[in-house]
């Protein structure tokens, strides 16, 4: 009797044992695969050239204003057609400051690839997740930026020009023509952005999640 549970104790512990051996290969395949995720979206923010796209649709408005409120005033002096001028540079500014305090973050989590100690070092990879989720947020604020920029500048511009080419006030009254000039170009504008803001942000939300389910 003594023998039959000394082996009913020994073949609990053999499972036990597999069961640990389970365990551990499926944290090592979650490791791999989170990895080499986190691998994947890194690779894709490098190659990604939205800087580059992001600062030609800021100019794609900007320009056309500054040049319109220069022949403005070369017409008829300083007038309210000025007034659209002084909010880009002011927004320019403050679009400058919010990428330098994004981009700021991103040097403070950078990582390097030797300071991995082993095939599965959770803290390294937890270190790199945190990079590339401050690296999308990077993205992420000249997205929204760019985003309350066209949703704001792209109607001053359609009014703007219809001022200027047409020398009278869209409907008689800016306020009605700003309101036009939003329902045809800014809700576009929010719609057009906020697809890709959405998706970026389901990605970092997931990496963070898989990120607290590390050990």
């Amino acid at each position: 009797m003594d023998l039959i549970h000394r082996k009913e104790k020994y073949n609990e512990y053999l499972k036990k044992i597999e069961k640990a051996k389970s365990d551990d290969e499926g944290d090592y395949k979650f490791y791999e695969a989170l990895e080499t995720r986190a691998d994947l979206i890194l690779k894709d923010l490098r190659e990604q050239s939205d800087k580059l796209e992001m600062n030609l649709a800021i100019a794609l408005v900007a320009v056309p204003i500054i040049l319109l409120n220069m022949l403005s005033f070369i017409k008829d002096g300083f007038n309210a057609m000025m007034i659209p001028l002084i909010l880009v540079v002011i927004y320019l500014i403050y679009y400058r400051i919010k990428l330098l305090s994004a981009a700021r973050k991103v040097k403070e989590y950078r990582i390097d690839n030797r300071d991995k100690v082993a095939d599965k070092d959770i803290n390294w990879l937890k270190k790199k997740i945190e990079y590339i989720i401050h690296g999308m947020e990077v993205k992420l604020t000249r997205l929204r930026l760019n985003k309350m920029y066209y949703i704001v500048f792209f109607p001053i511009f359609l009014v703007v020009l219809a001022e200027y080419f047409f020398s009278t006030i869209p409907f008689g009254n800016r306020f009605i023509s700003f309101f036009v000039a939003f329902l045809i170009g800014g809700l576009f504008w929010h719609y057009f952005f906020n697809t890709e803001i959405e998706e970026l942000e389901d990605t970092q939300d997931d990496l963070e999640r898989k990120m607290r389910l590390l050990e």
